[in-house]
């Protein structure tokens, strides 16, 4: 570009071209700074900074290479530090890696096992509460939430285990109210034929 610009002094064109290669040798510059101190945050374990200065690092020069994979690495890192039972953290920090590589074998990884933390959590919390319903005497409640919950989780094995256990139950209370009308008119029907 100098060489161009002697020999066509006041080109706007060519010193248009200069300015902006010395803006993108300054934004790459700039997003290696960031990258080599969001690496050293990573070696020190304060995986939010590096994070941080990753993404600033990737959003300045989105083609360099490795970039990419070392935001996705940071953002599992973090999410798997997150533990099962915190899957609400975890979730957004996969969906961030997903979105830059949804074909990482580590994001796939993640997003199945968020998924089925999601699942175990959600059937013990409904299992739970059907407890508690038929406990109170609302079984038609009960029944409604379990099937609710299979429709989310039909291949649930708990769920369909109970589902089973509540019809059951359920029938067996239908057996029994029948059981108790039958034997009030039967009482009825004695009363009536003693008086008469």
């Amino acid at each position: 570009a100098t060489t161009a610009l002697q020999e066509f002094p006041g080109d706007a064109e060519i010193s248009g071209l200069r300015t902006l290669a010395e803006q993108g040798l300054e934004r790459t510059k700039e997003s290696r700074r960031l990258f080599d101190e969001g690496q050293r945050c990573v070696a020190q374990g304060d995986l939010p900074r590096a994070t941080e200065l990753l993404r600033s690092s990737l959003n300045l020069d989105p083609r360099a290479p490795g970039l990419r994979d070392a935001v996705v690495n940071v953002l599992i890192e973090r999410a798997r530090a997150c533990g099962e039972d915190n899957w609400q953290d975890a979730e957004p920090l996969c969906q961030e890696a997903s979105e830059l590589d949804a074909n990482h074998a580590a994001v796939r990884a993640l997003r199945s096992n968020i998924s089925d933390t999601k699942r175990k959590m959600f059937v013990v919390q409904c299992l739970t509460e059907c407890r508690s319903l038929v406990a109170a005497g609302k079984v038609n409640e009960a029944e409604q939430r379990i099937r609710a919950a299979r429709e989310m989780y039909p291949n649930d094995s708990r769920l369909e285990q109970y589902e089973a256990t509540l019809q059951r139950e359920m029938r067996e209370l239908l057996r029994q109210e029948q059981r108790r009308k039958d034997q009030t008119a039967l009482s009825e029907n004695r009363r009536l034929a003693e008086q008469n």
